[in-house]
């Protein structure tokens, strides 16, 4: 597995008379990682990116520890929920903790315009 660590700046970005990126030449902003693990079928290329690290050694330390958990199998894969199917198991599951009149107003706002405004309805039950 490989895997690399960089810093994002907040600033503007910068280039010269060619076009090229310039740094800022300012030691701020916050430290990431970026990992390859291993694609699941069909895809070419997958890979983990993490970040908000305030020191280097801290994005070096989660890198090691998620390059290692990629070497044991241990990376989820990504899912294909979408945001309805979603809703509707949050839905479900925050039921017990909610007044009625709570509840029934995320319900209205469940399909305010439609599944279409929130993707396709690939499933999921229906909390009505």
């Amino acid at each position: 597995m490989k895997g690399t660590t960089f810093t994002r700046c907040p600033c503007p970005v910068r280039r010269d008379e060619r076009g090229r990126r310039l740094s800022c030449g300012k030691s701020h902003g916050s430290w990431s990682y970026v990992v390859d693990v291993p694609a699941t079928a069909g895809e070419k290329r997958r890979q983990v990116m993490k970040g908000g690290f305030s020191t280097r050694r801290d994005a070096e330390a989660a890198l090691a520890k998620s390059i290692g958990h990629a070497a044991r199998g241990e990376v989820a894969s990504p899912g294909r929920r979408t945001l309805t199917a979603y809703f509707d198991e949050w839905l479900i599951g925050i039921r017990p903790t909610l007044a009625a009149s709570a509840w029934t107003n995320y319900r209205s706002l469940q399909h305010p315009y439609g599944p279409s405004r929130r993707g396709s309805d690939r499933g999921g039950p229906d909390p009505r």
